[in-house]
């Protein structure tokens, strides 16, 4: 504590120890010269207090300080003011603490410029006091230490952002010294081996992921059988070695926790950070096991693509073609190269263009798929039918990153429909046309077409008929002596269970009058899928009537014949009873004796024999 008697001839010189007061005033003046320099130089500035007299003065600096003129006024308020209010409190504690018993103290405040600037100053200040131990006077310094405040909180900032990238970073992040052990590991790391840093400090790289290699030698990573070829640890070592740091260092590896194993890929970097006398090397690794399975799925998917028989094509959402594969090369007569100068409507003539922006681009917008048939043209103008499936794929914001379609000609397919076409209108024409009538059945024996034939046959219009089934109960079918048939014996019911033809069966339907149609039916199975049998039927009707008729007129002539021959039969034993009598009685003329009369009656009998008895 520095003390001076009130009015004492030894007192301190204002300016402090910067020179007796003997020197002579050049001296003097350039003392202050260098002083004022210096103070501008290291933006140090002084003030003294005259505690006992209430007088403040500043140096010219600590008016450059504050950022104001010699015309501001010296007072307690204007420079509480001047300070930045969250450091008054703190000041004011300093000051008080000061003049009450502290000697020396040394503070940092902020002070706020007319401006608005902000400055930070720090500030060293002494006290003398009486032998009393009263404050007599103070002197301080000031220096302002605005940038270099700034310097550090921008290192804290950065120091504070980097901690928070290492440890954040969703790249594993670790801190070798040089012995390749684990110093430091950022979550990331840890996350990845399963391991908490305190468990991995110390431990080696490549060992502390769990490399199956590092296990085989009792030193552990570096001594394996296969670690010889570690592209990793040889780096990491040369960056230790040498300096050199290196990228895309691909580590493919084994690994072993918790007697669980599985194949990774890492991608590392590595760069030597100098530390006193021992080099340490900061390794990044970022696992790319999925990356690259999604590489290995992706060149399975281009071989594939380029061995479809099917044309693909992925464009971009604007419709810039991407990729072609060789069918599409084929098709359309274009390479990839020349592809991907074009937009996909390109390959196509005006009316499909206005297809697919009506109708597939929207589609393809709200994430649904479009498949159809366009006419498509291919390099040389050729126009031909095409067909196509289109799709598109979405990022997890709902943004379309690809379109694609699948196609191919459909000219040969148009055509064979064409045909198809016109056969089935033949069989249509057929089908209504044809004379007999005409019943489908699917594979359940359930009616599903009939021709118009089958109307005035049956009595039944269509509309009722396809309603039913083949073996239904509103059928009312009997057999040809009138005797009711079963279902089971129709030829239509018989050909669906038995798989076989069924021809030529006659069977009467009654209709709901009374009256019969007899008809003859032949069933045949149909070899389609969900098909059951077709049956063909006629009228026989006029033909059972004739042949009825012939049956009766038959019997009748059977009759009249064996009638006439039995009186064919009785006139012809007459005639010879006759005869024979005749030749009786010329023989009774000619005999001479009754003997002879007699013998000659008996001949003649014995000759008309069977005769005379039915006479």
């Amino acid at each position: 504590m520095k003390t001076r008697t009130r009015g004492a001839e030894n007192a301190v010189d204002p300016i402090g120890n910067i020179g007796a007061q003997q020197q002579t005033r050049a001296l003097l003046r350039q003392t202050q010269a260098r002083l004022a320099r210096a103070q501008r130089l290291g933006r140090l500035g002084y003030w003294e207090w005259d505690i006992q007299n209430q007088t403040l003065h500043w140096s010219d600096e600590v008016y450059r300080i504050f950022g104001v003129g010699r015309d501001f006024a010296l007072t307690y308020e204007n420079i509480e003011g001047m300070l930045h209010p969250e450091d008054r409190e703190t000041n004011t504690r300093n000051v008080q603490a000061l003049l009450a018993t502290a000697d020396e103290v040394e503070f940092e405040f902020r002070i706020i410029r007319p401006q608005g600037e902000i400055r930070y100053i720090v500030q060293t200040a002494q006290v003398e006091r009486d032998e009393a131990g009263q404050p007599l006077s103070a002197f301080g310094v000031m220096q302002d230490v605005t940038e270099r405040r700034r310097t550090e909180q921008a290192l804290r900032r950065s120091q504070s952002e980097l901690e928070a990238v290492y440890e954040h970073a969703p790249v594993m992040m670790c801190l070798l010294g040089p012995q390749r052990e684990v110093l430091y590991a950022n979550r990331a790391f840890t996350a990845f081996t399963g391991v908490s840093e305190t468990e991995l400090v110390q431990g080696r790289a490549c060992g502390v992921f769990g490399c199956i290699n590092a296990g085989e030698h009792p030193d552990g990573c570096g001594f394996g059988a296969s670690c010889g070829d570690c592209r990793l640890r040889l780096a990491i070592e040369d960056t230790l070695a040498t300096g050199q740091g290196h990228k895309e260092i691909e580590y493919r590896a084994t690994l072993e926790r918790a007697g669980a194993r599985r194949d990774v890929v890492l991608l590392g970097a590595t760069a030597r950070i100098e530390s006193g006398e021992s080099h340490r090397v900061l390794l990044c690794l970022e696992d790319i096991t999925e990356r690259k399975q999604a590489e290995d799925r992706m060149r399975l998917y281009m071989a594939v693509f380029e061995c479809s028989e099917e044309a693909i094509a992925i464009s971009d959402p604007q419709g810039r073609l991407l990729y072609i594969n060789s069918a599409h090369e084929k098709l359309f007569g274009r390479s990839l190269a020349e592809a991907q100068q074009m937009n996909y409507r390109d390959f196509y003539p005006p009316e499909s263009v206005q297809i697919l922006d009506d109708r597939v681009a929207l589609a393809l917008a709200r994430g649904e798929g479009w498949e159809g048939d366009l006419m498509a043209r291919d390099a040389t103008g050729r126009l031909f039918p095409l067909w196509e499936r289109a799709g598109s794929v979405f990022d997890d914001q709902g943004h379309m990153l690809y379109a694609f379609g699948f196609m191919h000609d459909i000219t040969e397919r148009k055509r064979a429909e064409e045909a198809l076409r016109e056969s089935l209108e033949k069989y249509r024409v057929l089908f209504e046309s044809f004379p007999l009538g005409i019943t489908i059945t699917d594979a359940q024996g359930h009616i599903v077409e009939v021709n118009r034939a089958s109307e005035p046959l049956l009595g039944l219009p269509t509309a009722e008929h396809i309603k039913r089934r083949i073996d239904g109960g509103e059928w009312r079918t009997i057999h040809a002596d009138g005797t009711p048939m079963p279902a089971d014996e129709y030829a239509s019911v018989r050909a669906l269970r038995e798989n076989r033809l069924i021809e030529n069966a006659e069977s009467g339907i009654v209709r709901t009058n009374g009256d019969v149609t007899w008809l003859s039916v032949t069933a045949a199975p149909i070899p389609l899928e969900n098909y059951g049998v077709a049956v063909t039927y006629s009228d026989i009707t006029l033909r059972k009537l004739a042949e009825d008729a012939l049956r009766e007129s038959e019997v009748r002539y059977h009759d009249l014949v064996e009638s006439l021959r039995r009186s064919m039969e009785r006139a012809t034993h007459t005639q010879n009873v006759l005869l024979a009598l005749s030749r009786a009685a010329q023989a009774v003329q000619r005999a001479r004796s009754p003997e002879a009369i007699y013998q000659t009656i008996g001949q003649e009998i014995d000759k008309l024999g069977y005769y005379a008895l039915v006479f």
